[in-house]
């Protein structure tokens, strides 16, 4: 969830966590809608082993109140697809 005022750099990091007894890969990371958000990932090193980092940035800076998602591409057998719901509330700008 991303909440700012307008013209404001809005972001929100999450980590994947594969388990031992599932593990995968992350291939791809996609937002559903490009023109709200973007995304971005990259594999570090946890205490448990490899884990991947998802960052989601705002792209529309202007008020309202968006919904959407974005796709997580696997190498797994047992789920090919992760889907993260976003959703993010930008207000007016303050005046003065």
């Amino acid at each position: 969830r991303l909440l700012g005022n307008e013209g404001q750099k809005l972001s929100q990091t999450i980590r994947i966590i594969p388990t031992k007894k599932h593990p995968f890969k992350v291939i791809s990371v996609s937002p559903a809608d490009p023109n709200k958000i973007a995304v971005s990932f990259k594999e570090i090193t946890g205490k448990k082993g490899v884990e991947y980092q998802v960052t989601v940035t705002n792209v529309s800076q202007t008020q309202g109140r968006y919904f959407g998602h974005i796709s997580i591409d696997t190498d797994s057998k047992v789920r090919k697809e992760l889907k993260v719901y976003v959703s993010m509330y930008i207000r007016k700008k303050p005046v003065g």
